[in-house]
């Protein structure tokens, strides 16, 4: 009202909210600490940028998590399943060993260690070494291995006067504190929930980190990420989303759009590709209008619940062998039989089908022998498909995932050449893992 009364309930038909994600905002944070081990312990932008991204989707998922506090040190957490899916936070059992000076990012083996099947821990709350968790089988991991993999983390800080592990840091800690509060009150007053600002917080507070926090906002790394996070919202009934499509970043330290310049074809934008795919996720009628392989993103995919879904965007891992390609496509110039594996494990949607799917490109052959096999980790390793036979140039290769329970979480993949013959140049393109329509 013009006299600064407020509108009258009635009359007001959306709840509207900034809901962008990420957390390394200012370097007087403890997310600063996480950019500073990340650049000085991996080499390459866009290695940095998957390792940025895997720190912010880390505990995300519906993946188990185990939070371990002091209080394990009377009672253990005994008989704990192993599994590579578990992730393991140890900063509120370590608090006070980092209030005393230790490195929570380089100096965990000092107060944790693994032997055998038990996690133990020494340090300023315990004399000698103690149990803190044990679990059923002895893992096939190293303490070291965790660590790398950031199954194991020890990194965070306090917020709101609560100590924070590193799996909060990221989109959880987007979704606890900001997402879940917002939408439970438009459902509580009855009204549209609306994300007015779309976009990544991701930005570059750290001296030396422009590449990687770019190679992170333009490639495929931000992408994984930003999909999720749509998949999140979606999952706690957000209605509508708004994000800028026209440029990207409007500052120094943001990039709040998915283009690197006005007027650039975004058809091999990776968080470009993410967005069209949920607007036609939400509206399979609505003329897109975009070009290249964009024009055949116009299936509807919901969970089984209703939710929307979004295809996480398929990132090979390259090797002496495969050479990963700007446009995402993997190559192996001479036939070998190096294994061809995903730069990280896609989620996906409990109790759902999926497809996984890919373009042949030969050179010097017309023909040759692969195989393929996909396993679904969570709670075990179930193998989902395991498939040998010869593949053509410009062939479509598909491969139906089903028997996915709620026990897993995630998706890996294996391509490797077989045969005899190995001869030529293999090109992989347009990798795809699809959820089947309900």
């Amino acid at each position: 009202m013009q006299d600064g009364t407020p509108l009258p309930l009635s009359v007001v038909t959306d709840y509207s909210v900034a809901m962008y994600f990420g957390g390394t905002l200012a370097a007087h944070r403890p997310d600063a600490r996480v950019v500073e081990y990340i650049l000085e312990t991996v080499t390459g932008a866009e290695t940095q940028a998957q390792a940025m991204a895997n720190w912010l989707l880390f505990g995300a998922g519906p993946g188990p998590i185990i939070n371990l506090t002091t209080d394990h040190l009377s009672q253990p957490n005994r008989g704990v399943p192993w599994s590579e899916a578990l992730d393991i936070a140890v900063t509120e059992l370590i608090w006070d060993d980092v209030q005393a000076g230790l490195d929570p990012l380089n100096a965990i083996p000092t107060v944790i260690r693994l032997n055998g099947s038990a996690l133990q821990y020494r340090g300023v709350n315990a004399q000698q070494w103690s149990d803190v968790l044990t679990f059923d089988v002895a893992p096939d991991k190293s303490l070291a291995q965790m660590l790398d993999d950031t199954q194991l983390v020890g990194y965070g800080g306090k917020l709101f006067g609560a100590v924070y592990h590193g799996t909060r840091s990221g989109l959880a800690l987007s979704t606890q504190l900001r997402l879940d509060a917002h939408a439970d009150y438009a459902k509580a007053l009855e009204l549209n929930f609306v994300a007015y600002e779309g976009g990544s917080h991701v930005s570059y507070p750290i001296d030396g980190s422009f590449a990687m926090y770019d190679a992170f906002n333009t490639g495929t790394a931000g992408a994984r990420v930003f999909t999720r996070w749509l998949e999140i919202m979606a999952e706690k009934g957000l209605d509508e989303y708004a994000h800028f499509m026209s440029h990207n970043r409007t500052n120094g330290n943001d990039w709040w759009g998915v283009k690197a310049y006005v007027g650039q074809d975004v058809a091999t934008v990776p968080e470009a590709i993410t967005l069209y795919r949920a607007i036609a996720a939400y509206d399979p009628t609505i003329a897109l209008g975009f070009t290249g392989p964009l024009r055949a993103v116009t299936e509807i995919k919901t969970s089984p619940t209703g939710g929307l879904m979004v295809d996480m965007p398929v990132a090979w891992a390259g090797n002496a062998e495969w050479q990963v390609l700007e446009d995402g496509a993997a190559r192996e110039d001479v036939g070998s039989n190096a294994q061809l594996r995903l730069d990280a494990p896609l989620p996906f949607a409990p109790n759902t089908n999926y497809q996984f799917t890919f373009d042949v490109d030969l050179s010097g052959t017309e023909t040759t022998e692969i195989r393929f096999v996909a396993r679904a980790r969570g709670q075990g390793v179930t193998e989902l498909k395991r498939w040998q036979g010869e593949v053509s140039d410009g062939e479509k290769v598909s491969f139906d995932l089903n028997g996915l329970t709620g026990a897993q979480s995630r998706v890996a993949v294996i391509v490797q050449r077989v045969g005899r013959d190995r001869s030529g140049q293999l090109t992989l393109r347009n990798a795809d893992l699809t959820a089947l329509r309900q």
